[in-house]
């Protein structure tokens, strides 16, 4: 009995777990047989988003920038000419002071040159009356030669008297000898005069030179005495003083330094591309070929403009500059060359609450600007790939797909490239990042913004 329990308890669990699969099975077949066959399609592409700048030609400024400090063109120091002690000083005259031109500054001491302008001129006075005692002297000589001429004349006639009345017999040989002997003391004393008289000439060209030796000093203290007095070249700013009230200063000391408010100057480093932007193919002949004067009339011969620029607090200032000189040494850390820009009357141009004066220390931004390039078709520098043969950019082609387009770069200016060859006007060119950049690949473009013409990547503002 038990046993066939057990029989019929495993068969109803085996219907239990059957009818259902069986059920199931034939649900599927009839399914099966309803349904009309799958057809197969085929997977749609999927377009890739991407940013489009759309090139078209403009008339592009090549611009780059430097920064550089600002700097005085002169420094003027007060060196002291003469030794002395400072007699005069305004004790407000401190560093950041300005001052205008001519204003005295520091006078020294001025009694020993006082003292010597007065010795000197003693000395002039004695030697004017040495030459007015030769000038006496002279005349003297003049009047006593007269008279020893007049009797050495007499003399001789008398000696040839006595010789004529000696033939006839007529005097003594002794008589003879007495008149040539006082005919020979005549003529020994004008030959005396004379000789004298001679000598004036010299006397007066020696003192002559004594006076104006004595002339020479006395014109060397009165300009020691002007030395004494310092007054401000220019005008200028005082960066430094060196002295104070009754300090003694030696020839030589260096009193103080004062910074010219005229004209100042800013060097700031170029690199070797961002000149050779600036300048290339705008050369009036090779560099071989210009004379030294053509290299500092470079800039004015390439049409180069440069301002400086300066942000304080938000708020930005600027000044037309100068382009001085390129310095055309390459520094061999930095891989740069120099170049010197300018502004005159930087204090002129301030106006209180709108535009600070240029003063030294400042560091400004330097932007140089070359003659325009007309009709230049510029792309994103990132837009840019490097590749083994030379550049390549993406182009969406006409069909939204993409095209990896080897391009010639003329030149780079900060975020911007020049495009020489291998792009047309109205192509749009990808500018940005693929993660996968497979030729013929379905893209989305979308716009993307203006190219940035700013100082660091060049064109108008």
């Amino acid at each position: 009995m038990e046993r066939a329990r057990g029989m019929k308890r495993g068969v109803g669990r085996a219907l239990a777990v059957l009818l259902p699969l069986a059920l199931g099975a034939a649900v599927l077949v009839w399914a099966a047989r309803e349904q009309a066959p799958l057809a197969l399609r085929e997977p749609e592409e999927a377009a890739t988003a991407v940013r489009v700048q759309q090139i078209e030609p403009i008339d592009f400024v090549p611009a780059v920038s430097a920064f550089g400090t600002v700097e005085p063109l002169s420094v003027w120091r007060a060196v002291a000419e003469v030794a002395g002690t400072v007699e005069a000083f305004d004790p407000e005259l401190r560093p950041g002071r300005l001052v205008d031109r001519g204003r005295p500054i520091i006078r020294l001491d001025e009694t020993d040159h006082r003292l010597a302008e007065a010795r000197f001129l003693a000395e002039i006075d004695a030697i004017e009356a040495r030459l007015e005692e030769l000038e006496l002297r002279d005349r003297n000589f003049e009047a006593i030669l007269e008279i020893e001429r007049r009797a050495r004349d007499l003399a001789a006639a008398e000696y040839e008297r006595r010789r004529v009345l000696l033939e006839r017999d007529a005097v003594s040989e002794a008589a003879l000898d007495s008149a040539e002997e006082a005919l020979l003391q005549r003529r020994t004393r004008v030959q005396e005069l004379e000789n004298e008289r001679r000598l004036v000439p010299a006397q007066r060209r020696l003192q002559e030179a004594e006076r104006a030796a004595a002339r020479a000093r006395l014109a060397e203290a009165r300009r020691n005495i002007e030395r004494t007095r310092i007054t401000m070249p220019f005008d200028g700013r005082i960066a430094e003083v060196l002295i104070e009230q009754g300090q003694f200063v030696g020839v030589g000391e260096v009193m103080l330094v004062a910074e010219d408010l005229r004209r100042i100057e800013v060097s700031a480093p170029l690199r070797l591309d961002e000149a050779r932007v600036l300048l290339a193919d705008r050369l009036p002949a090779p560099l071989a070929e210009l004379g030294v004067d053509d290299f500092d009339r470079l800039p004015a011969l390439v049409g180069l403009a440069a301002e400086l620029e300066l942000e304080i607090g938000g708020l930005d200032f600027s000044w037309p500059a100068t382009i001085r000189r390129f310095t055309f040494a390459l520094d061999p850390a930095t891989r740069t060359i120099g170049i010197v820009v300018g502004v005159e009357e930087p204090w002129a141009q301030a106006v209180p609450g709108q535009r600070p004066p240029l003063v030294s220390g400042m560091f400004v931004e330097v932007v140089l600007r070359g003659p325009p390039i007309e009709d230049a078709l510029l792309v994103p520098r990132a837009a840019l790939e490097r590749t083994d043969d030379g550049w390549r950019v993406n182009v969406v082609d006409g069909d939204d797909r993409l095209e990896r387009r080897h391009v010639e770069v003329a030149y780079q200016v900060g975020e911007l490239a020049v495009i020489a060859t291998g792009l047309e006007p109205g192509e749009r060119v990808v500018v940005s990042d693929l993660p996968v950049a497979i030729e013929g690949m379905l893209l989305e473009p979308r716009a993307a913004d203006e190219l940035p013409l700013t100082p660091s990547s060049g064109g108008d503002r």
